[in-house]
Parts: C-alpha cells; structure tokens; sequence
C-alpha cells in the first residue's frame, strides 16, 4: 500500500510503466519515454511491466492498478 502512495504522490495524472517487485516497485518510465525505455528491456522484463495512468495526488484517495505478485512463482530481477 505503501508504494501505491508514493506512485500516486510522485507520479499522479501521468502514465507510467513499472515492475512490481517484492521489495517495491522499479518505475520504467514515465509518459512520453515509456515507449522508448520498453523497447530496451529484456523480453523477461517486458512481461512484468505495468503501464498505468495513475490518478492525481489527493490525501484522501488511491486508485492504482497492480497485478497479484507471488514471490514464490514470480520471477526476481537482477539487482543494478
């Protein structure tokens, strides 16, 4: 919940393309370099990616969107 907080605070009414990871969220990309950024990931990564418009910062709201993330079944990303 935490990180839907901070995506929503720092990103709100942009689009942005993120992997859910257990430690938090890699944010991508956010609006016009999320084409460009996609098109370099590795095709492993591509799969995870979210891509979301996420609503505008309001302190007493949060929308945004998240696929379920099993640890056990996901798989992990390389750290660097």
């Amino acid at each position: 919940m935490e990180e839907a907080f901070k995506l929503q605070y720092y990103f709100g009414g942009e689009e942005v393309a993120y992997i859910p990871r257990k430690e938090g969220w890699d944010i991508i990309a956010v609006g016009d370099e999320i084409c460009e950024a996609l098109a370099g990931l590795p095709h492993e990564d591509r799969e995870r990616v979210v891509l979301a418009v996420i609503d505008p910062w309001s302190a007493g709201s949060l929308d945004v969107t998240t696929p379920a993330f099993d640890e056990n079944t996901s798989p992990r990303l390389p750290d660097g």
